[in-house]
């Protein structure tokens, strides 16, 4: 097999952010794995925890391994708290000619703007250790990069404590994450793979879950609906007010970002589908008129409501509070639509499919 420095790597807008899902793929195709992109998790979780009227936590996530639940059985993922072992762990893959998957903070990649500017989560490929330097691949724009790192700089990014810079990918220690993607064993039906991820992208966000009351503890779009209904307590003329508008941002990014994936998603398995069986033309209409609709009518909601945000954060006005306000009902108006589109496509694939067991 080619080694992977050298192979033509894909690349699509839609992993701007999703760093670690991105270099998962470019595994996934350099494994020779067919559809690669339908292994990817683009689900998206969200977790409420109501206190009080001015005050909110929230945990939102695009579960960190990355790959659909039976599918994780072949990432294995290690930390590390001690930097000789995480070196030693490393440079033995390499030895053997295993790239390998490892989290970083982007303050310390001179290749990258935010150098010495700006602390961040990342996860970059690393390819081999070349006279105290590593040859990595960050296929990442805007610097698609190739290339060598020195290895003090390097034990930096994995050891760093990534503080806080106000920015989503900030504040969470790096800790020396490390993945190795072992081959797959057998190859997968790609209807069946593509139905599992639909489902668990409707179970994660749309399905009701129980809300534990007495706690407020609320889940997907019953979060969501709390989160809107909060707003105007929270979004005040005030340091805190101000503080939560950041807050809010990010929760809302995630989520934006996580559509676009989302979209990507569907795009490129319907587009493929079609191609390859013209008999499914037939279900045409929901997957185009309206999940996909839903989609980028969603996109469009979402980067009114962030700039919104930001506004608001800015420049305090009763007015950027109501028309927050109103932009993520009609956000939420939108996603009930989005979670109803997906069990209709569901709902007309699953008799392509006798069992969907993977």
């Amino acid at each position: 097999m080619e080694k992977i420095i050298n192979q033509e790597i894909s690349y699509d807008k839609a992993f701007h952010y999703h760093c670690l899902k991105n270099c998962l793929r470019q595994l996934l195709e350099y494994n020779q794995v067919r559809d690669a992109f339908l292994y990817i998790d683009v689900s998206c979780d969200l977790l409420l925890h109501k206190v009080g009227l001015t005050k909110y936590e929230t945990q939102m996530s695009a579960p960190y391994q990355n790959l659909w639940e039976p599918f994780r059985k072949y990432l294995e993922r290690n930390c590390f708290e001690d930097e000789e072992e995480s070196v030693s762990y490393v440079r033995k893959l390499l030895e053997k000619g295993r790239p390998v998957i490892v989290a970083v903070d982007s303050f310390f990649l001179p290749y990258r703007s935010t150098y010495q500017k700006y602390h961040g989560s990342h996860a970059i490929i690393l390819t081999d250790f070349i006279d105290n330097q590593y040859q990595l691949i960050d296929w990442y724009e805007p610097h698609f990069y190739k290339g060598l790192l020195e290895e003090e700089l390097l034990r930096k990014a994995r050891g760093s404590k990534n503080q806080w810079d106000n920015n989503p990918f900030s504040g969470q220690e790096i800790k020396r994450a490390t993945y190795l993607l072992h081959p797959f064993l057998k190859e997968y039906d790609r209807e069946q793979v593509f139905l599992y991820g639909i489902m668990q992208i409707y179970q994660t966000f749309y399905k009701k879950r129980v809300s534990f009351t007495k706690s407020n503890v609320f889940y997907g779009l019953d979060a969501f609906k709390e989160l809107e209904k909060m707003v105007p307590d929270l979004l005040t003329d005030s340091p805190a007010g101000r503080e939560q508008c950041r807050k809010l941002h990010n929760d809302i990014f995630i989520l934006y970002i996580t559509r676009k994936l989302q979209a990507f998603y569907f795009h490129q398995y319907l587009e493929e589908d079609r191609k390859e069986e013209e008999e499914k033309l037939k279900i045409e209409n929901i997957e185009k008129s309206n999940l996909l609709t839903y989609l980028t009518l969603l996109l469009s909601d979402y980067e009114k409501v962030l700039f919104l945000i930001m506004k608001n954060s800015v420049k305090w006005s009763k007015e950027n509070v109501s028309n927050i306000t109103f932009s993520l009902d009609s956000i939420r108006k939108k996603e009930e639509g989005y979670g109803k589109s997906l069990m209709e496509l569901y709902e007309s694939r699953k008799g392509d499919c006798d069992e969907i067991s993977i």
